[in-house]
C-alpha cells in the first residue's frame, strides 16, 4: 500500500509532539536536511512563554525513511516541488502544520 504525502506529515507531527513539552508549547520547528543516503533532524521549539528550547532530537525516532519517501512523492507527483533537500516542519499549539521546501547548493553530494 501506498504511503500518502499526508500520511507522512501526520507521523512527524505525532513524533514531534512526543519530545514536546507535557505542558506545552506555542510552535515548534523541526528543520530537515535530506541527503541520498541520510535524514538529519534538528530544530527548537517555543515554551508557554515564548522561551526557545532546542528539541531533544536523540529521543526524536522518526525513521528517515518517510522522509526520503516524501521526497519521492513531492518532486514526482503532482503537485510537483522543487528537488529539496531541506524541510522546515512547523507545528503551532493546535496541531496545525506548514512545511516549507528548499535546496541547499552547499548539501550537493560531489562525486
Amino acid at each position: 500500500m501506498e504511503i500518502k504525502s499526508e500520511e507522512i506529515f501526520e507521523e512527524v507531527a505525532e513524533k514531534l509532539v512526543l519530545i514536546l513539552p507535557k505542558e506545552g508549547f506555542k510552535e515548534a520547528l523541526l528543520q530537515i536536511k535530506r541527503l541520498p543516503m541520510n535524514v538529519g533532524f534538528t530544530g527548537h521549539y517555543l515554551d508557554k512563554n515564548g522561551s526557545k528550547h532546542w528539541l531533544d532530537i536523540f529521543n526524536f525516532t522518526l525513521d528517515g525513511k518517510y522522509i526520503h519517501h516524501l521526497h519521492e512523492l513531492t518532486t514526482n507527483q503532482d503537485p510537483k516541488h522543487i528537488d529539496w533537500n531541506r524541510a522546515d516542519f512547523t507545528l503551532d499549539q493546535d496541531l496545525k502544520f506548514n512545511i516549507k521546501y528548499s535546496y541547499d547548493k552547499s548539501l550537493e553530494v560531489k562525486d
